[in-house]
């Protein structure tokens, strides 16, 4: 464990937590930003609603912060969260400003308990960064794929982004 601190702290890793949120599909049903920072079972519930077409997802929050850089070396994201709907498919995608597009940076099936993802972009680290205002925007969705009731959510209990300026 010391081997990795220090890694760590020779990198020297800074932490950053959301600042503010948008629920762009389903119905907020518990929330607040401070939900989404800290690792503590608080969540931000979403519940699902279907979408209008085949390829939305059910339930969907893009997430912003600031980066403490404008172009970062390294930057990566971890996402506890769980989905109490089955089947469905969890989707994180990271906004590319220089593209001007979502890309997706990790899609598996959706946890039913608390778990941590981690991930990175698959471009370089500064295109996710927006020049000028330093800010970072991710999205992370739930994607029915055939449940058979009613009334499941997504629960999102933290985001943090990794960040080597």
């Amino acid at each position: 464990m010391t081997h990795i601190l220090a890694s760590l702290l020779a990198l020297q890793i800074q932490f950053v937590v959301p600042e503010r949120y948008e629920v762009t599909h389903g119905v907020e049903l518990q929330g607040g930003i401070r939900r989404v920072q800290f690792s503590d079972d608080d969540r931000l519930i979403v519940e699902a609603r279907r979408p209008l077409t085949v390829a939305e997802p059910s339930v969907q929050v893009v997430f912003e912060a600031t980066s403490p850089s404008e172009a970062p070396k390294e930057l990566g994201l971890e996402v506890e969260a769980l989905c109490t709907g089955e089947p469905v498919l969890q989707r994180v995608e990271f906004f590319n400003f220089t593209k001007g597009r979502w890309e997706i940076v990790d899609e598996r099936p959706a946890p039913s308990f608390d778990k941590v993802i981690s991930t990175r972009g698959n471009a370089p680290p500064e295109e996710y960064v927006e020049d000028g205002t330093r800010r970072l925007r991710v999205r992370v969705g739930y994607h029915d794929r055939g449940v058979t009731f009613i009334s499941w959510t997504g629960q999102y209990d933290r985001l943090l982004w990794g960040i080597v300026p």
